[in-house]
């Protein structure tokens, strides 16, 4: 196999070290920082997250390019990366807005309205809203 690039996807565990050691042109994704997030929440055992700091501190550097999902994380790993971008996840705002719009005569929260909208089509179209029938029911 002889790729034209990798991409490896996060710096914990093994996910570093597959792509740091691959011989080949490679990208690094990663959703965040270890080592910020063990600065501000420091988590047990106290060993795995500090191995995990070590990792992503050895692992950035060795990739041509770091893709960051904001801006933040590409401030914070620009000074051992060669190369940052930021590509933003795909998500909807309108879906979490939770101003408020008339519905029906009624003034209702966004989110309270779309997930009454799911209940009512899931119930017009014969599904039960109750877990437990699933289980009885397991094609349903």
């Amino acid at each position: 196999m002889k790729p034209d690039i990798v991409h490896a996807q996060g710096t914990e565990r093994w996910c570093a070290m597959s792509g740091t050691l691959a011989p080949y042109p490679k990208v690094l994704t990663i959703h965040g920082n270890l080592c910020l997030i063990n600065k501000v929440t420091p988590m047990e055992p106290r060993a795995y997250w500090k191995l995990q700091e070590m990792l992503e501190t050895f692992s950035i550097p060795r990739f041509n390019g770091v893709v960051c999902i904001t801006n933040y994380t590409q401030r914070n790993v620009a000074d051992l990366a060669k190369k940052t971008w930021v590509v933003p996840n795909a998500v909807d705002l309108d879906f979490f807005k939770l101003g408020e719009e008339k519905e029906g005569g009624r003034i209702e929260r966004r989110a309270a309205s779309v997930a009454a909208k799911e209940a009512e089509s899931r119930t017009s179209s014969g599904e039960s809203l109750n877990p437990e029938s699933r289980l009885q029911n397991p094609e349903s």
